[in-house]
């Protein structure tokens, strides 16, 4: 996954609502709604992203002109999903870290956060078909996939600047540190997610461990 250091990209979802403001905003947006819901509920369904924009438009009950209001094809649609799903996910993860005793908790907390999705059956069934797909849509769009991807590395970088801040690491190269945990977590996520081999509590644990002694390693 790349670095960037501030990423200056709208929403996919946001911009699929402006794309067809018209006065009946409302109904713009509830049907942009509908649409993705449908698409959330055949990938969950089928395991894959290979869905027909047919089959969505029928399961959202809209017509044809609708869907094309809003989104370009398919793959904006599945990109708008991902964007709006790791949002949501991040959003609940920011909300433990910030609960947690020590700004180093908080790390831990993100690395079991994103492990998580490989041990939850359902997270694990959600992920998959972005994870197998995820180079696709990243080639198609991205800026979004840059921005989705700085969504995921700043609570983690906030954490290690506090924790370092705090007295409780050492010396600190905060990018190097951020890619390291990012590479590391998200490689063991994704493996996990390929081979339909759930992470056990004990493999997420060694993770954890190993990631956080690196991070308190002495620097030279």
């Amino acid at each position: 996954m790349l670095s960037v250091e501030q990423p200056n990209s709208d929403s996919l979802r946001s911009r699929s609502v402006e794309r067809a403001l018209q006065p009946r905003f409302e109904r713009s947006s509830e049907q942009v709604e509908q649409i993705m819901r449908a698409a959330v509920d055949l990938i969950r369904e089928t395991e894959t992203l290979d869905l027909r924009v047919t089959d969505v438009i029928a399961a959202a009950g809209v017509s044809n002109r609708a869907f094309y209001r809003h989104f370009s094809g398919k793959a904006e649609l599945l990109m708008t999903v991902l964007e709006d799903g790791n949002r949501q996910y991040m959003e609940h993860l920011e909300r433990r870290m910030a609960a947690c005793d020590t700004r180093v908790a908080a790390v831990e907390c993100w690395i079991r956060g994103m492990l998580a999705r490989a041990q939850n059956p359902s997270q694990a069934t959600d992920t998959r078909p972005f994870i197998l797909n995820g180079m696709r849509l990243a080639y198609e769009f991205p800026e979004e996939s840059l921005a989705a991807d700085e969504a995921l590395r700043a609570p983690l970088r906030e954490a290690l600047v506090a924790a370092h801040e705090a007295g409780e690491l050492r010396a600190l190269d905060v990018e190097r540190d951020v890619s390291h945990i990012v590479q590391l977590t998200l490689g063991h996520m994704t493996w996990s997610l390929i081979q339909r081999d759930p992470l056990s509590g004990a493999d997420v644990e060694d993770i954890v461990a190993f990631t956080l002694a690196g991070v308190r390693r002495p620097r030279s």
